[in-house]
């Protein structure tokens, strides 16, 4: 009776919860799933340590859609200012202003939100796997994967070599 105890307290101490490393190592099978050509050719070799990291604010969604939004602007900017030395018709200067000043007002607007940003908390892990290359011989490869901070998905692979 004593033996059946202690194997089922052996058991329900085995079963439990995934550690912040095995979910990150999972995380990164997955993403190396989805995005390598080949993944049955995948060979892992080894992982880092499981440590912390900062996303840049170059890097965060808020920069991003910033960008998303005044990169149009500017190429409007670029064809209008060429549209308006060929011929310096007032709509086109009245747009051109317009399109400046909202220039202007976007790259304020992302300086202020740089400022007042703090560096989102990510978990990042590096990864040393081997890949059988189609044509020869297999290629060792080490990227760094960067999880947020719950650990629910990849959000940026470095490729180090």
């Amino acid at each position: 009776m004593k033996i059946i105890m202690l194997l089922l307290v052996v058991a329900l101490a085995g079963c439990g919860a995934k550690s912040n490393e095995e979910i990150a190592k999972d995380l990164v099978a997955q993403k190396l799933k989805d995005s390598l050509p080949d993944f049955n050719s995948y060979k892992p070799v080894s992982f880092g340590n499981l440590g912390t990291a900062s996303l840049l604010y170059e890097e965060s969604a808020a920069y991003l859609a910033g960008m998303k939004i005044l990169k149009p602007v500017k190429d409007s900017i670029v064809i209008l200012e060429t549209l308006v030395k060929t011929n310096s018709s007032e709509a086109y200067t009245q747009r051109l202003q317009q399109l400046n000043d909202s220039a202007t007002a976007l790259t304020t607007a992302n300086r202020s939100v740089r400022q007042a940003y703090t560096p989102e908390k990510l978990f990042k892990i590096n990864h040393t796997y081997t890949m059988q290359d189609k044509a020869g011989p297999e290629v060792k490869s080490v990227a760094a994967f960067f999880m947020d901070k719950d650990l629910k998905k990849v959000v940026k692979v470095v490729k180090i070599n």
